[in-house]
């Protein structure tokens, strides 16, 4: 299974800028495997509208970057994935399973944290 983010690469807009580089460094920071979908390329008509469509049906109508899924299953947005990070329960909300994750080592945790107070330029969407 693949987690898909779906991320707008043109975004003017500082603060989606942030959630999609916040979300896509906890992902990487914690090796899990996932796809990136940038909705603003030509030729991805067919995700941005999947992509509108699922949050609808999630009854989430401001379908703004990032959007994270599990296949073609919805998992959230920005908020809820934070909600799941900061609970332990990202396995879970990515439905990769059950089971809770470590924050890691040390390092891990001072990236995490770089990332929450804007520190970090690691990731570049």
């Amino acid at each position: 299974m693949t987690i898909k983010v779906y991320i707008s690469g043109i975004s003017g807009n500082h603060e989606i800028r942030r959630k999609q580089q916040r979300v896509l460094f906890v992902l990487s920071s914690l090796k899990i495997d996932f796809e990136v979908i940038d909705i603003t390329e030509m030729g991805k008509e067919n995700e941005r509208e999947f992509m509108r469509t699922q949050c609808q049906l999630n009854d989430k109508p401001k379908a703004l970057p990032p959007q994270i899924f599990n296949e073609e299953t919805y998992c959230g947005d920005y908020e809820d994935f934070e909600m799941a990070n900061e609970d332990d329960q990202l396995m879970s909300f990515l439905q990769l399973g059950n089971c809770k994750l470590s924050k890691g080592d040390k390092e891990t945790n001072q990236m995490l944290s770089n990332v929450e107070t804007g520190e970090s330029e690691a990731l570049k969407v």
